[in-house]
C-alpha cells in the first residue's frame, strides 16, 4: 500500500512538473525576446520554416541590401538540451548594399527600407515548438513558409 501511495505521489509531481511553463531570462540591455509559435497545419511533416531578422536601414534606392552578423547561439534554460533558446550575436554586423545590375535604375537618393539578414535558418515546421529569440530591439524576426512536395525526383 505504502508502495502504491509512493509511486501515485511521484506521478503526480512528476505530471505537475512537466505542465510548468518555463521561465525564460529577461533580456539584456538593447535586447527584447520575439515569440516564434507557429500556426497548426496539416501535416506539418511537409513544410519548412525559414528564418530571418529584419533591420532598417537609410541605403542607396537602387541597391540590392542584405546585412550580416555573427550568427545565432542556442543556450538551454536546462542543459543539455531542455528548453532552448536563442540569441543574436549582433554586437557586430554589416550592412551590405549591393550593386544592382538593373542599369535603369541610376539613382542616388538613400532612402530608409527593411534589410533582411543574410543570416537564415531553415528548419522542420512545427506548431508545438515555440522559438524564443533575443534580438537587438531595433531588429525584427522574419519568417516565411516553405511547402516541399513529399515525393523524391530521381535522377537517373
Amino acid at each position: 500500500m505504502k508502495y502504491n501511495l509512493l509511486l501515485l505521489l511521484t506521478l503526480i509531481s512528476l505530471c505537475l512538473s512537466a505542465q510548468q511553463k518555463p521561465e525564460y531570462p529577461k533580456p539584456k540591455k538593447g535586447y527584447k525576446m520575439v515569440i516564434l509559435e507557429l500556426p497548426k497545419m496539416d501535416n506539418e511533416k511537409d513544410y519548412k520554416v525559414e528564418i530571418a531578422f529584419g533591420i532598417e536601414s537609410k541605403i542607396g534606392e537602387c541597391s540590392i541590401p542584405s546585412f550580416d552578423f555573427r550568427g545565432i547561439k542556442t543556450e538551454y534554460l536546462v542543459p543539455p538540451y531542455k528548453w532552448p533558446y536563442y540569441v543574436a550575436d549582433a554586437d557586430t554586423i554589416e550592412i551590405i548594399e549591393g550593386s544592382n545590375t538593373d542599369k535603369t535604375c541610376t539613382s542616388t537618393k538613400q532612402i530608409l527600407r527593411k534589410i533582411i539578414s543574410s543570416n537564415k535558418e531553415i528548419e522542420n515546421y512545427s506548431s508545438s515548438f515555440i522559438r524564443h529569440f533575443y534580438i537587438p530591439e531595433n531588429w525584427t524576426l522574419e519568417y516565411r513558409i516553405w511547402k516541399s512536395n513529399p515525393e523524391y525526383t530521381s535522377i537517373k
